[in-house]
């Protein structure tokens, strides 16, 4: 076992529920306070019908399912809910589906900020925007997109005035801290149209900087997650979700073309929500509790299966005999993410099997420090922790069978403890 890392054995279920429960207030920790001036919500009404429409329109109708009133969502802590669903989600409706928010008023120069913990998964784009569109050389913009060249080091600022390659400046910029490390960010741009440029910051630290395709017309705001066609990377998780804390808006005496909101593709009122939602701790595995058959785990050989005859919690578990492996791949991890992974392991026969977890770099090859191999030595529930190593881009989490040796391996949950 490598150094520093620690391993915690005999946790019970109810127990673990109830530490993911009480986890999950770790979203309250560290919350950024919200401006007394200019406060567009902060989400203490819920979706607020007279200030939002929930969009189900869809832009990339050849690669998603488009945007649906189902995914969006608050809690009681005051937090918007934006739900993105991915390529392992079961149900085919309802996969490759996102959710956005879009103010009914147009907004002109300002200065626009949003805080907020990204939809963690690559394949998605989390985004906050403004936007007027009336033909294609007519298409005044601001975007803030991640991630950024499939990565959440980066974010994505762009500007159009039109859809052309001709029409728009896009910068992708290095960010200090990874977008999804957990923890609350904050997302500015301020445009001025008197002289134009725009200033796009994280954090308050100044990102970037344009003076060439700076919209004048006002602009309706957005906020959500949505599947582009593959720039974002490959959308290979189950379910994830936005958080959105609050976002304000401070208009700019400068001058702007004034334009009528659009009410096109915008759900109907009784698909708003109307009471909170409970968001439990995210949990990285897709299929976690092997009740689906998916590519989302993957088997060495036909000596790993998924089995009905011995469950743990639901349907089915996973069977592991004759020195074979499964894993799964979770991508968008970099250094020094700390996690817990817990699950339910039954050792049939023999003396022992094996959890792992590599971290790879940017060539997906291991790295020998972030090799981590955790026994697997009687029948119980298993919670281990450890934390990622310089150079990590992604991991992959893995169960073996050691000297013929037969395990059955259920409820996989993997947690990001860095918030």
């Amino acid at each position: 076992m490598s150094e520093g890392i620690t391993t915690t054995s005999n946790v019970i279920s109810s127990e673990l529920e109830s530490s993911i429960v009480k986890e999950e207030l770790s979203h309250l920790k560290n919350r950024i306070p919200a401006p007394s001036e200019y406060l567009l919500d902060d989400f203490k009404n819920g979706i607020d019908k007279n200030k939002w429409y929930i969009s189900v329109g869809n832009w990339s109708s050849a690669v998603s399912n488009g945007l649906k009133a189902e995914n969006v969502g608050y809690t009681k802590e005051d937090l918007l809910v934006l739900k993105a669903n991915g390529e392992y989600y079961p149900d085919s409706e309802m996969k490759l589906t996102g959710a956005a928010l879009v103010s009914k008023e147009t907004m002109g120069p300002g200065k626009y900020e949003v805080v907020m913990k990204v939809m963690p998964r690559l394949g998605a784009c989390t985004a906050f925007w403004t936007f007027y569109y009336e033909n294609d050389h007519y298409n005044h913009e601001i975007d803030i997109e991640l991630p950024g060249s499939k990565s959440y080091e980066y974010v994505m600022n762009t500007n159009w005035i039109g859809v052309g390659s001709k029409e728009h400046t896009s910068k992708i910029i290095k960010t200090p801290t990874p977008a999804n490390d957990g923890k609350w960010h904050k997302y500015t741009f301020e445009w001025h149209t008197n002289p134009k440029v725009i200033k796009y910051y994280v954090d308050d630290e100044l990102t970037a900087i344009t003076d060439d395709h700076v919209p004048t017309a006002n602009g309706q705001l957005w906020i959500g997650v949505w599947f582009p066609n593959k720039w974002a990377g490959e959308p290979l998780f189950e379910s994830d979700y936005l958080l959105v804390d609050w976002i304000s808006y401070q208009p700019f005496a400068e001058p702007s073309i004034k334009t009528e909101p659009s009410s096109s593709r915008m759900a109907p009122l009784d698909a708003y929500p109307t009471k909170p939602i409970t968001i439990t701790e995210r949990n990285y595995i897709s299929n976690s509790n092997f009740e689906v058959t998916n590519n989302a785990w993957k088997y060495q050989d036909d000596n790993a299966y998924l089995v009905s005859s011995q469950a743990y919690e639901g349907n089915r578990s996973l069977l592991i005999f004759n020195n074979s492996s499964a894993w799964q791949n979770i991508e968008a991890v970099y250094d020094n993410y700390n996690f817990e992974a817990s699950f339910h392991a039954t050792l049939e026969k023999g003396e022992k099997g094996e959890f792992r977890v590599n971290c790879l770099d940017e060539n997906n090859e291991v790295i020998n420090e972030g090799r981590f191999t955790f026994t697997i030595e009687d029948t119980k529930e298993y919670a281990v922790s450890f934390k990622t190593v310089e150079g990590t881009k992604s991991i992959v989490l893995s169960y073996h069978s050691i000297d013929g040796s037969i395990i059955l391996i259920d409820k996989v949950i993997l947690n990001l403890k860095n918030s």
